[in-house]
């Protein structure tokens, strides 16, 4: 139905509400004589999460091609399946990891060598299946995070000396053999009971480089691989990295699929961080190299991907389609007249977020620096947030200037534009702020004058955020409340600095 309406009516669904969908007005409608069209996604998982309502699931999702040939479960499960803590109470404190030579019995990671936990994970995933027979896939991925067993048992399954080579991670010890023979170990037993189920278990962190010892991956086995490197492939580096992991895992198993992060919050904060031709690139390779399904985040706003999200869905039922024609049509139909003005403003925001991916890592290790007071895993991506954007305000602004001068005469192109509008002002006051405490801690931590435009830019921030989250963008507040919490951020209401700097400047 959905194709019958674009091909033939005109219609298309930029947005996940009303503001982005295109329903020409037409006073007939002329069809061929004969209609033939047949099609079929070229991956059979399509799933853009983490993005504005209805990006996931819902309308949006349907009509532009998202959703799965079969029921998809690969989250970090296998602390649920075995709760250590539970299993402690009972005595058995062998279940749980190794750390120092203790077992850590108030964590979530198992020992996965272990043969009564992988038959409990086997218990459970035959449990699940029976229970739920029209369900295809199990998820037994490990926690998120460090921590794996340092068991005499498990640490024999590692290749002695291979460490990891690169990132923050780096001389961490690469796990991937054990768990890829945790992995088959499940699998060889539940294929006897369900052989036409999958379990889904993650590549990732410790364990996403190839192993050296470990051939084959068992033929009930869904590897989900997750580099999440993908918000960075702008940096020349970091594309040809991502390139060698989904190319070795993309041919070393049948059935493998792409997890990746187009846009982390973390790092970009509501910002716009669309990823461009790069964005295309990733997906055509993952086809290329037999990647068979596709998980990416993407922006909690339209506006804070670009056209990245309509594009990433085409992309993911048709690899081939004509990117250029669709970027063309989204811009043309959206904005109108202000088509090419808004066309650059995202160019420029992908120089910024080039600048900011691709700066040099020392510069971005002395910024950070100042944000000692925010979680050492987020003060980097501050920092190059600075980078990239700060310098860039004007450059950003001047095209939406222009967008807005050339939409004033129509009242839905003016509404769209105000969107962009919404989306600059948290770029210029998210920039300001930060500025403000690397100005403050660079002058001793002493003067809290010098975060006066950090509380204006709270302020500001905050009133914006309660008034779009309420109309358009309540994912992206839900977003950014929940990130300034977890990380301590600086820009949080209420925070270190705005008690500080409001204790000394307020009347």
């Amino acid at each position: 139905m959905y194709e019958f309406l674009e091909r033939f009516v005109g219609i298309r669904w930029f947005w996940g509400d009303d503001l982005g969908d295109i329903i020409p007005k037409l006073d007939k409608l002329v069809l061929p004589a004969e209609i033939h069209v047949r099609q079929e996604p070229f991956f059979d998982y399509r799933a853009l999460p983490y993005g504005p309502t209805g990006s996931f699931h819902g309308d949006w999702a349907r009509r532009n091609r998202l959703g799965a040939a079969m029921t998809m479960h690969h989250a970090h499960h296998l602390h649920e399946i075995v709760p250590i803590d539970e299993w402690a109470r009972r005595g058995r404190e062998d279940f749980a990891a190794m750390i120092n030579g203790e077992r850590k019995t108030n964590g979530r990671h198992v020992c996965t060598s272990n043969a009564d936990v992988i038959a409990l994970v086997v218990e459970a995933a035959d449990a699940h299946f029976d229970r739920l027979p029209s369900r295809t896939m199990f998820s037994i991925s490990l926690p998120d995070g460090s921590g794996l067993c340092q068991c005499p048992m498990c640490r024999a399954l590692d290749v002695d000396g291979y460490k990891i080579p690169r990132g923050v991670r780096k001389g961490r010890p690469v796990m991937t053999d054990r768990i890829l023979c945790f992995y088959n170990a499940v699998a060889e037993r539940t294929a006897v009971t369900h052989p036409n189920r999958l379990l889904g278990g993650y590549i990732y962190a410790d364990y996403l480089y190839p192993p050296r010892r470990v051939t084959s991956a068992h033929r009930n086995i869904a590897l989900v691989v997750a580099p999440n490197v993908a918000c960075d492939i702008l940096d020349d580096g970091m594309w040809v990295f991502a390139q060698s992991i989904y190319h070795f895992w993309g041919w070393f198993h049948d059935r493998v699929y792409a997890y990746d992060t187009m846009y982390r919050i973390r790092h970009a904060y509501g910002l716009p961080a669309p990823l461009g031709n790069r964005m295309v690139d990733l997906i055509r390779y993952c086809a290329d190299s037999h990647i068979r399904g596709c998980y990416f985040y993407i922006g909690p706003t339209w506006e804070s991907f670009g056209p990245g999200a309509y594009l990433a869905a085409r992309l993911l039922w048709d690899p081939a389609t004509d990117i250029q024609q669709l970027e063309d049509e989204y811009y043309r139909l959206l904005y109108g007249e202000a088509a090419s003005a808004v066309e650059v403003y995202f160019a420029v925001a992908e120089d910024c977020l080039k600048r900011a991916t691709g700066c040099d890592p020392q510069e971005a290790e002395r910024l950070s620096e100042s944000f000692h007071r925010t979680k050492a895993y987020a003060r980097d991506g501050l920092a190059r947030l600075l980078i990239g954007y700060a310098d860039a305000m004007q450059d950003l602004e001047a095209p939406l200037r222009t967008a807005e001068y050339l939409a004033a005469s129509d009242p839905t192109l003016c509404r769209r534009v105000a969107r962009l509008r919404d989306n600059f002002t948290l770029a210029s006051a998210t920039c300001r702020g930060l500025q403000s405490v690397v100005d403050f801690e660079r002058a001793g931590g002493h003067d809290p004058t010098l975060l006066v435009p950090l509380v204006e830019a709270i302020s500001l921030r905050d009133t914006l955020l309660t008034r779009t989250g309420k109309s358009y963008a309540g994912a992206l507040e839900k977003a950014l409340r929940e990130t300034d919490e977890n990380v301590q951020s600086p820009l949080q209401p209420g925070g270190y600095y705005e008690v500080i700097a409001r204790g000394r400047t307020s009347p």
